[in-house]
Order: structure tokens, then sequence, then C-alpha cells
């Protein structure tokens, strides 16, 4: 059978036009749903997951909108704009079923999302963090008293500091050590929250902390109590490749007139971006510069990697060593406060 051109084109033009109609309506087979009850972790859990920014904190039917689409999410590819007004919201299976509201027209979108990443979560029991000893199921070591806690935040009033926390996909992984392999990134909000808990009152005024999430972008955002960095942990899922490269340049560059401590959490699989040995030796040559890394999970080669990073920096003409390594076995042993506390001991 022979086809002339008109009617390639017109077969062409239909299937493009039937898979644009598609495109704001996905069909998933119907299976049980999770209906949002409203609650401001569990909203902006999802919609972190879909790559959308929401105006509220609480699910408002006809109320809430879309306020931000990241480039390159799920919620950017299946349609999603900025301004949309939505009407409902569930999710089923691994899908985020958004139906909303677009220049007086109404639409559905199936979204796919990971909750299967929020189910185990919500299994997990992440709980509000709580001033002062650590969960002892976690912990199994050096027994952190209110002195060495107080040389801590003595020692930390003097920089101006910045978590960088990885949140790439990786960080969804397992700990691979320890009785309970919950995530990477579980355990890492978990020793954060103790950390923000019990540390960050004691900075007084003086707190000058930042948190800043990458994977192969990044945001940064300022946090003055424990309630601050929870909010951050409750809008945020593991996605993305790594690229330690960007936040690192623009750290350096945003706070080269001041002491700076860069503490570094990740499972050093980094894949994108400048090499940050190189970075990192520049910048010490200009800044009153100390880093400290801790590798989060069990594995080799994220070992090697970020063990590197504490030995090669000379060689590339460091002015002096600025980066601290604690391996996770440390870490996990003795807990955040006392590594850090003991890298920053052996740093002075």
């Amino acid at each position: 059978m022979k086809f002339s051109r008109v009617n390639v084109r017109l077969a062409l033009f239909c299937l493009v036009y039937f898979c644009f109609s598609s495109a704001i309506v996905y069909c998933q087979p119907q299976s049980q749903t999770l209906k949002l009850k409203g609650r401001v972790d569990e909203l902006s859990m999802f919609a972190s997951m879909a790559g959308m920014k929401l105006s509220s904190s609480q699910f408002e039917p006809g109320k809430t909108k879309v306020e931000a689409v990241r480039n390159g999410s799920s919620a950017y590819y299946c349609g999603i704009q900025s301004g949309d007004l939505l009407s409902n919201i569930q999710a089923s299976e691994d899908f985020l079923k958004i139906e909303f509201k677009r220049a007086g027209k109404t639409y559905s979108s199936m979204v796919p999302i990971k909750l299967s990443v929020y189910r185990r979560k919500l299994k997990e029991g992440i709980s509000d963090p709580q001033p002062g000893p650590v969960n002892k199921s976690i912990k199994s070591g050096l027994n952190f008293n209110d002195t060495m806690l107080k040389a801590l935040a003595a020692k930390l009033s003097h920089y101006r500091i910045v978590f960088l926390i990885d949140r790439s996909d990786s960080m969804d992984g397992g700990l691979r050590y320890g009785r309970s392999d919950i995530s990477r990134f579980t355990y890492l909000r978990q020793e954060l929250q103790d950390f923000s808990g019990s540390v960050l009152p004691l900075l007084g005024d003086k707190k000058n902390v930042s948190v800043i999430t990458f994977n192969e972008d990044f945001e940064e955002k300022e946090i003055a109590d424990s309630a601050g960095l929870t909010a951050i942990f409750d809008g945020l899922t593991p996605e993305g490749a790594t690229n330690f490269s960007k936040p690192f340049s623009y750290v350096f560059e945003k706070y080269k007139s001041q002491p700076l401590l860069v503490i570094l959490f990740s499972d050093g699989f980094a894949n994108r971006g400048e090499s940050v040995d190189q970075l990192i030796a520049r910048a010490s040559k200009e800044i009153d510069l100390s880093i400290c890394i801790f590798q989060i999970g069990k594995d080799e080669d994220g070992e090697k990697i970020i063990k590197r990073l504490d030995s090669s920096l000379e060689s590339l003409g460091a002015e002096r060593d600025v980066v601290s390594v604690k391996d996770f076995s440390y870490l996990f042993d003795h807990g955040l406060k006392a590594a850090l506390y003991e890298l920053l001991r052996a740093a002075n």
C-alpha cells in the first residue's frame, strides 16, 4: 500500500495532537489511593517529589496554587505550570493525581513520584527534633557531655557555618552498617535534628547558620532553630545526580570575607561538575576556610572519593590543609556532635 505525503503528514499531525492532548490526562490502572489530609509535612513532601512549590503549606481545594515548577521535574514534563489552581490531589502507587484549573478550564494530570520512598519514611517513624541525647538505639559510643557541648558551641561561634547536604538519588540507599539499615537521608535527618536541637540554642544571636541542599542544582536557606531544619527536610526527597562544585563555588564566593566553616554530608558519589579538589585548593589561598566532611553510609567507593579530598589538596597547591574527614563508622558510633567536636579540636 502506498501513502501520499499528504496522508503521511495528516497521520503524523493526528498522532502529535493525540499525544499532546493526552499529556494532561495520563491514565493509570485504578488502585488504592492515599488521600492528602492537609498535614504540612505530608503536602510539602508530595509537592517536592513532583517538583512543585505551592502557595500554602496546607491544601485547600480551589485556593492552593502552584507557585513554581522545577525545570526537568515530573510536574514540569506532565504539563503543570506556575499559577495552576489545585482542586484535588491524590497519591496512587507511584503517581500523584492532580486536578487543577487553568484559564477557566479543568485538567487532570498523573505525575510520577517516588511514593515508596515516602511510605518507607513513614514506616521508619521520622520524628520531630528533640534537644538532648540522640536515640540510644542508633548510638553506641562516646558519651558527649555538657562540657564538650559548650566547647563545641564556642568553636562554632567563630564561623559562618554552612551545611552542605547531599539530596541526590543515591542518598536514598541504605546505610550498609549497623543493625537498623534505614536510608542515608533519614539517618542524616535524625543526626541534624539532634544537633540543631542541642547546639543551635547555645549559639545565641550569633547563629550565622545556613543549609544548602544539593543534587545537580542547589538551594540555600537560613536556619535559626531546629524547626527551620525540620521544615527543610519535610520538603525534600532524594533525587537526581550529584554536583559538588556548584554549591562549593557559590559558598566560596558569597562568604569569602568571613571565617567560613563548611560541613559536607554526602555518600561520596559526585558525577557532575568541575573538580572540587581544584576549587578547594584555590579557595584555601583566598579564604579563612575550614571544611569538615562526613560520609553518610558505608560504601568503599564513596569513602575513597571523600578521603581523596583530605589528602590530595596540597599537591594541587592548597595553602594549607583545610579539609578534615571522619568516616561513617566513627560518625555512626559516636554521633555528629562528638565527631564534629573531634574534627575541630584536631584542626586547631
